[in-house]
């Protein structure tokens, strides 16, 4: 019986050490020298990134001017979605779209302590290093948050 125990104890422990990619993270600065909030949040079975705040609190107001579809640069950058992952193990695969190019990229992400690594799956792409906000970092962000249920997850699947 103590053997049971002391095995259900390891796997118990394994699984609730097991790190995830949900949360809200820090990206480094972009060619404004701003530094957006973004969440990670897991729906579907599929992990998901938006932006929504930055890191001096306000609120991101630009538009997706650089969108290809003329219908959808006038949308607001903050909550659309702009990342989509399917991830296996430590390790997930998916899609990066960039407001700054207009442009869909091909990415691989995997955590690594509190920084997340994204990469641009493309011949000499680029590594991003993300940070992950711990519990009292992100809660300086609770009202800035969007309701994740409810934001169209559709754009990057195709």
């Amino acid at each position: 019986m103590k053997k049971w125990l002391f095995i259900a104890s390891i796997l118990a422990l394994s699984t609730g050490m097991q790190a995830s990619i949900d949360g809200i993270y820090m990206l480094p600065k972009n060619t404004q020298g701003k530094q957006s909030i973004i969440e990670i949040f897991q729906k579907n079975g599929k992990y998901y990134g938006v932006g929504f705040a930055l890191k001096d609190g306000q609120e991101i107001t630009t538009l997706d001017s650089k969108n290809p579809d003329k219908k959808l640069q006038n949308r607001p950058i903050r909550g659309s979605v702009f990342l989509w992952l399917e991830c296996q193990q430590e390790t997930c695969n998916g899609k990066i779209y960039s407001f700054d190019k207009g442009k869909v990229y091909p990415t691989k992400v995997s955590l690594q302590g509190e920084k997340l690594q994204v990469k641009i799956d493309v011949m000499f792409g680029p590594t991003f290093e993300w940070t992950k906000l711990n519990k009292e970092e992100s809660e300086a962000f609770n009202n800035k948050r969007l309701n994740t249920n409810i934001l169209d997850v559709s754009m990057l699947k195709n």
